[in-house]
């Protein structure tokens, strides 16, 4: 297997992420993959919304609403997992930031959730003054749960009967890490 590598991603790049992130999403509570997302199997697939957050967001600056910063892991010439970055849109909460990730379900179990999350943390460390790092997981989704803890996020609490997604109903899980700043 090729190595893999994980950077900061550019405009240039967004195709093939979108390439990607459309194939991760539908495997969303598809058979053995725990939900990921709070959205149903039906929409579970990239769409121009989702498209366009990514599209604005990586160029615009952190002062503006809507910014986002992507990096991606990729193997060769195909991207494998990818970790983001985004604003509240409160100004009171602009010390703060919201993260989403995801690795293609070929590549799990190697670590490179693990990497990601170590660039990510020190990325931020030295491009950025943000004092936290916030998060959400659906109840059910142990895998990333404990992955999270594992890396020092912290479960600030949980809402039961958050979603209720294909007749089922899920709980939505807190998170936060200090970065001490």
């Amino acid at each position: 297997m090729q190595q893999v590598s994980i950077r900061l991603a550019e405009a240039s790049d967004l195709k093939l992420f979108f390439n990607y992130l459309d194939k991760h999403l539908r495997e969303n509570g598809k058979g053995e993959t725990a939900k990921f997302q709070p959205i149903s199997s039906e929409q579970s697939k990239l769409n121009d919304i989702l498209r366009s957050k990514f599209t604005d967001g990586i160029s615009a600056d952190y002062s503006e609403n809507g910014w986002r910063r992507l990096m991606i892991a990729s193997c060769g010439n195909e991207i494998v997992g990818h970790i983001d970055i985004r604003g509240y849109a409160e100004l009171a909460s602009h010390h703060r930031t919201q993260l989403g990730m995801g690795v293609d379900s070929r590549y799990r179990g190697q670590g490179i959730a693990s990497r990601l999350l170590e660039y990510l943390i020190n990325w931020m460390a030295l491009n950025s003054d943000f004092e936290y790092l916030d998060l959400n997981v659906i109840g059910g989704n142990e895998a990333a749960f404990n992955l999270y803890k594992k890396h020092g996020f912290v479960l600030i609490g949980e809402l039961k009967d958050r979603f209720r997604l294909d007749g089922k109903s899920y709980s939505d899980r807190i998170m936060s890490l200090s970065l001490n700043r």
